[in-house]
């Protein structure tokens, strides 16, 4: 049996050293504007996928910390990808939805399918450094996990069971353009 702990980090302690994002985003000029910006935030590995089925190959082979999504994309869309997630146990990880789109039906479908949080496009270095900080802060960590990394989620816990209209709906935040699932 896997322990999952949540472990609550002051917020100036927080660090992306070592951290593992995947981009999986059709468009390569996004990828290379979300990379570039990426780096910008520390030490990190950047990894990038140009499909939604490439995608799903790299989050079992290379196991990052983070997936940044893109919504809309051909053939596999960002909605796809997260249902094919769900239906594998093989890695679980955050995935951040990433969208020019965000209006609230793709937010809520978002949260329905799992994902972590909403990022609009275009957004700023920080929107960015602090959803993903956010994300991870959030998502249970396994202690000793493969790497030594600070944080880690080993396995999406159940949802429990919510009375009928109390489910939890995503938050639309203005400041930062990206939405929050409480």
């Amino acid at each position: 049996m896997t322990t999952v702990e949540f472990v609550d980090l002051p917020m100036k302690n927080f660090t992306f050293d070592r951290l593992r994002i995947l981009i999986i985003d059709d468009n390569a000029f996004s990828r290379k504007l979300i990379r570039s910006m990426l780096r910008q935030i520390g030490p990190l590995t950047v990894m990038e996928s140009q499909n939604g089925t490439h995608g799903l190959s790299s989050i079992t082979e290379k196991r990052p910390d983070v997936v940044l999504l893109d919504w809309f994309m051909p053939k596999m869309n960002g909605a796809a990808v997260l249902a094919a997630m769900n239906k594998s146990k093989a890695h679980v990880v955050p995935v951040i939805v990433v969208t020019g789109r965000p209006d609230r039906s793709t937010v809520i479908k978002a949260a329905q399918l799992g994902a972590a949080g909403v990022l609009a496009k275009p957004f700023s270095i920080s929107s960015v450094a602090n959803k993903i900080e956010s994300v991870l802060r959030a998502a249970p960590v396994h202690i000793g996990a493969h790497r030594a990394d600070p944080i880690r989620r080993a396995e999406r816990p159940s949802p429990s069971p919510q009375p009928v209209g109390m489910e939890h709906a995503p938050m639309l935040n203005s400041d930062d353009d990206t939405a929050v699932f409480l």
